[in-house]
C-alpha cells in the first residue's frame, strides 16, 4: 500500500509519465544555444547543455530525429538528456 507521502511525491514529480520520448528537431537557434523538439504534437524547449554530449548539440539539425526525457519547467515542457538517433 502506498503511503500518503509517497503518493504526493509520485503526483508532483516533474517528469512526464511516459519516460523516454522520441521526436524531431523543429527549430535550432545556434546563437542562443537552444531550440525546439516536436513530439506527438507537443513542443519541448531544449538548451544545448541538455544534450548528453556537447558534440551532439552541434549535430542537431532541422528534422533530425532525437530521443529525450521530458521535464516540466517553470515555463512549460523541456527536453533533457537528448540523444540524436
Amino acid at each position: 500500500m502506498i503511503g500518503l507521502i509517497q503518493l504526493i511525491v509520485l503526483c508532483t514529480a516533474p517528469y512526464a509519465p511516459a519516460g523516454d520520448r522520441q521526436g524531431i528537431v523543429k527549430s535550432v537557434t545556434p546563437e542562443k544555444k537552444c531550440g525546439i523538439i516536436r513530439s506527438q504534437g507537443v513542443d519541448y524547449f531544449f538548451s544545448f547543455k541538455d544534450c548528453n554530449e556537447w558534440s551532439g548539440a552541434v549535430n542537431l539539425k532541422l528534422g533530425s530525429p532525437v530521443q529525450f526525457n521530458a521535464v516540466k519547467g517553470p515555463k512549460g515542457w523541456q527536453a533533457v538528456a537528448i540523444d540524436p538517433r
